[in-house]
């Protein structure tokens, strides 16, 4: 995909990679899990039943005073490699937490970390890692599952082999209107060969006084920013498009210095229930693909701290020239 804002041009290419991963792997030995770098299938899953008996005895970090816990550990996993990245996360019925004690000794707590699933992550020592998957109530339990990847795009809802549905559940649960009709801004209705093309949707990032925003970072991916409850915008596509892009730049700022971008973040709801989204390069952000099928698509635009106006623009074109910082000087050339 291309980018441009003040006459500047980025391009960004995306690839899907599959890899045949060498001898690497995760067994169950009955009292513990060994893994190593590198293992698969990723996400490994393991099951069990959390009950919530006891708050943890600790005072620090305060993460971990959220939610109530069995005396031993759920899960112990032994480590035979140094982890660079490694992701833990459950999910369930019920509204979990977990705790993790790594080789080292020290605690990793979360609580409601992607909608209401906790998960805790980084890097990790060889050694003896126990896991306590609990319940944020005392007395409750939940079955539930734990999965361990090494992906950072892996997350509820879309790691673990979930549908899109799985992934809407996951946003609805951190306050995101997925079933929104309209957005807080104008929509727009297209169909194939519109005219003009591009169109531009203007409205303004910042988040309303009785809201606090939501970490779009919960969906994973590229996704971040603070987002409100209801969308920008919707873009209904009335007919399939064999080119369509969706970019947004800032209304009446100026032009960004090199090195700099727009404090913004673009989310879009495609209408098979699956988020996608950009995130702002040195340019600017945008997302476009080769086809597009019909439907509604919800669009949030994000806000790092600061205010923003902004527009939005779609077009099908596929040479996308300047477009100035300020709306009215949008143009595409070739």
């Amino acid at each position: 995909m291309s980018v441009r804002i003040g006459g500047a041009r980025a391009a960004c290419l995306v690839a899907l990679v599959v890899i045949a991963s060498p001898a690497a792997w995760a067994q169950e030995d009955g009292a513990s899990t060994i893994v190593r770098t590198g293992f698969v299938p990723d996400p490994m899953v393991l099951h069990g039943a959390a009950s919530g008996a006891a708050p943890l005895p600790l005072s620090e970090p305060a993460e971990c005073r959220q939610g109530f816990f069995e005396a031993s550990p759920s899960h112990i996993l032994v480590l035979e490699t140094r982890m660079g990245f490694l992701r833990l996360y459950a999910t369930g019925p019920g509204d979990l937490a977990l705790a993790v004690r790594d080789a080292e000794g020290l605690w990793r707590c979360s609580d409601d970390r992607f909608g209401r699933h906790p998960s805790v992550e980084g890097s990790w020592l060889r050694g003896r890692v126990e896991v306590y998957v609990g319940t944020r109530a005392r007395g409750e339990r939940s079955d539930y599952q734990l999965r361990l990847t090494e992906m950072r795009s892996m997350r509820p809802g879309v790691a673990d082999g979930g549908d899109a549905g799985d992934e809407r559940d996951l946003a609805r649960d951190a306050g995101i209107l997925v079933d929104a009709e309209s957005g807080r801004f104008d929509g727009i209705r297209l169909r194939r060969g519109f005219l003009p093309d591009p169109r531009f949707l203007a409205g303004d990032a910042a988040l309303p006084a009785d809201e606090d925003g939501i970490d779009a970072s919960v969906l994973g991916g590229e996704c971040h920013g603070l987002v409100t409850h209801a969308p920008s915008h919707t873009v209904e596509l009335l007919d399939d498009l064999d080119f369509f892009q969706l970019y947004v730049v800032p209304i009446d700022e100026p032009r960004w210095p090199i090195g700099r971008s727009p404090p913004l973040s673009l989310v879009v709801l495609f209408p098979d229930g699956t988020f996608v989204c950009d995130a702002a390069n040195t340019e600017g952000l945008e997302l476009s693909r080769a086809r597009w099928e019909p439907g509604l698509f919800r669009v949030w635009v994000g806000l790092e701290p600061g205010r923003i106006p902004f527009a939005t623009g779609s077009g099908s074109a596929r040479s996308a020239g300047s477009a100035d910082a300020r709306v009215e000087g949008s143009q595409f050339s070739d």
